[in-house]
């Protein structure tokens, strides 16, 4: 059976501190040496927090679950918390000890073969296990094994501290051994403290150094998107990141679905395996026309399926507005109005709508059967293509069909006109024609023209 290799690293980093515990222990016995002692204390905290890395690295990579729905991460950032502490309580130690050597008491210490070859030993071990730290943190995210490896990278110029201070000894110079450890102290002081910050950042969900800034310029890209805020935390190797955007409220939810989705694509641009969380809010869009509006106010009341023929008029200082709304054929009269009636107090109360005129209509949601019954209306046909032909703006006329549907005619057809006739003009064309076809077809029940540009419906055309 295959192990996590980031708990194969953390594992190998526990037995490295308690071999180099038991070597410094020993050496420093019988050498009588503050700072190996120092040293062999250091070893042993250094044991405590790699088994402490450990049991983080091991509880952190369990899922999340319904007591902890943003995992287990921060089990990272306390474990490198309680190394903090331990590490500045080696430094209260170290520096009792060494003041006591140099003002109250003296303490022979040997220089030997045995002292120079633990303190070498120390730093290969120490070198190698930061190095495979290193990596790991860097490859899983994982702050945890980062604070591990800060913590015997520093263990490796404490121990040329040490070595230092035995040279001193060897030449003579007996307090080279407590100013040594001295040293070792003010530098895991110094670690401490800058583990200590980090620790504390990521506890109360500082947010990364410079990733909220990259994460705005990122979705600043993103056209059709205002940025309102990001907010960036971190538990353990794990990054979560809450976005709010605002977005044109007339957007389809389709298309907005994918807009959110580039917002967490660029957000994970920036921190890879983030758990990205968007918030979209609609906005309105500045030359949104007032029809747009009564439309969007509509439809916030339920019940409400739709609205269409939206005319506003401007009568002196008034605004009035004739519209038609689409309800559920269902409804008894009473409950139409009082949807009416909400809607109605609803627009003139935010669009400022002096006069609201509202014609209801039923939404038939049921597919109605119909047949195609071109082939036997050909005479008909052949009357709506001569109204068509009095029209010299029409270039083409094609797919003319026939369908009957509840006892009801209806007609489709494509109509093609010049490729740069204004949409204005081809709209009015096209009420003109279907009065012209009503007038002269009268069982005709409706009427739906289709304009086509005549590079493209003349070549489709019949």
């Amino acid at each position: 059976m295959s192990i996590d290799p980031k708990k194969r690293v953390a594992f190998t980093s526990v037995v490295a501190a308690v071999f180099l515990l038991l070597f410094k222990l020993y050496v420093g016995i019988v050498t009588n040496s503050l700072g190996i002692l120092s040293e062999a204390l250091h070893s042993g905290l250094d044991f405590v927090a790699a088994a402490i890395t450990m049991f983080a690295v091991v509880t952190s990579a369990k899922p999340a679950d319904r007591d902890h729905p943003f995992g287990h991460g921060k089990i990272e950032n306390f474990s490198a918390l309680i190394e903090t502490l331990l590490l500045l309580l080696t430094c209260v130690w170290i520096l009792w000890e060494a003041l006591e050597r140099i003002f109250l008491r003296s303490v022979e210490v040997e220089a030997t073969w045995a002292a120079f070859l633990v303190m070498g030993v120390s730093i290969a071990v120490d070198i190698s296990r930061s190095r495979a730290l290193y990596r790991a943190a860097k490859q899983y995210n994982s702050q945890a094994l980062e604070a591990d490896a800060l913590h015997f990278s520093s263990d490796i110029l404490s121990s040329l501290v040490v070595i230092a201070g035995l040279v001193f000894v060897k030449l003579g110079f007996p307090l080279g051994d407590p100013l040594a450890a001295i040293g070792v102290a003010i530098w895991i002081m110094i670690i401490s403290l800058k583990l200590g910050k980090r620790t504390y950042d990521n506890l109360v969900d500082r947010a990364p150094e410079g990733k909220t800034e990259e994460i705005a310029e990122k979705i600043g890209e993103i056209s059709g998107v205002t940025l309102e805020r990001v907010r960036v935390r971190t538990a353990g190797p794990n990054a979560f990141v809450d976005v709010k955007v605002s977005m044109d409220r007339h957007m389809p939810l389709d298309s907005s679905r994918g807009v959110v989705a580039e917002v967490e694509s660029r957000t994970r641009e920036v921190l890879e395996q983030a758990d990205v969380m968007v918030q979209v809010n609609p906005s309105e869009s500045p030359d949104e026309c007032l029809a747009s509006k009564i439309g969007l106010t509509a439809l916030k009341v339920k019940g409400i399926k739709g609205v269409h023929q939206v005319e506003v008029q401007k009568v002196g200082a008034d605004t009035n507005v004739n519209l038609h709304l689409e309800l559920d054929p269902k409804l008894t009269v009473k409950q139409a109005h009082d949807l009416v009636d909400e809607f109605e107090r609803n627009a003139k109360r935010e669009l400022a709508i002096h006069e609201i005129n509202t014609h209801i209509e039923t939404l038939n949601s049921e597919v109605a059967i119909g047949d195609d019954v071109t082939a036997s209306h050909q005479k008909t046909v052949e009357r709506i293509k001569a109204i068509i032909a009095s029209f010299q703006q029409i270039k083409q006329c094609h797919r003319i069909a026939i369908r009957r549907s509840r006892s009801k005619l209806s007609l489709n057809m494509h109509c093609a006109l010049e490729d740069e006739e204004s949409l204005g003009r081809a709209h009015d064309l096209c009420t003109e024609l279907e009065e012209a076809i009503r007038k002269e077809v009268g069982e005709l029940s409706d009427i739906n023209i289709h304009v086509d540009p005549y590079s493209v419906g003349g070549r489709s055309a019949d």
